[in-house]
């Protein structure tokens, strides 16, 4: 799909592996993970120069709905991945995408903190709303918490 970044990675899903489930994209999902692929994650994996990997990418229906995901989740178009970076404190990593964004080096649709665990990356092919959040639960339930302030030293 780009030259890091193979169908299969962009197409990871822990919970479809441990319950043996068909999660493989249609055509239009598969062009989406392409354009998120050249467009957002190549730049990011140049600009901190380690792997990046994927914890969840596209999800079917049945396997978004049963990982508790959002009923119009970007993951089952192929817009949306779940990430981290090996060797790089997720903060440091999230803050670098921020920085990336903010010198317009950049574009991304939303670009969430969650729960302290991974990073949620999404890219649709227009109308990008270059949007960062941090999403933790508080009694039982996910809260969004916008997160626009530039980061430190950009």
């Amino acid at each position: 799909m780009s030259e890091h970044f193979s169908e299969e990675e962009l197409s990871h899903s822990e919970y479809a592996i441990r319950h043996d489930l068909w999660n493989k994209p249609d055509k239009e999902s598969l062009e989406n993970l392409e354009r998120l692929a050249e467009q957002v994650l190549e730049p990011i994996r140049k600009e901190i120069t380690r792997p990046i990997y994927i914890t969840s990418g596209y999800r079917t229906k049945e396997i978004n709905s049963s990982v508790g995901g959002s009923p119009n989740s970007q993951h089952m178009k192929g817009q949306a991945v779940d990430t981290v970076c090996p060797g790089v404190p997720l903060l440091q990593y999230y803050n670098r995408i921020k920085r990336m964004v903010a010198l317009n080096e950049l574009i991304v649709d939303q670009v969430i903190f969650e729960f302290g665990n991974w990073v949620h990356i999404s890219y649709i092919s227009s109308h990008n709303r270059n949007e960062f959040l941090i999403a933790t639960k508080r009694s039982g339930q996910t809260v969004y918490m916008s997160d626009s302030i530039l980061p430190e030293n950009p």
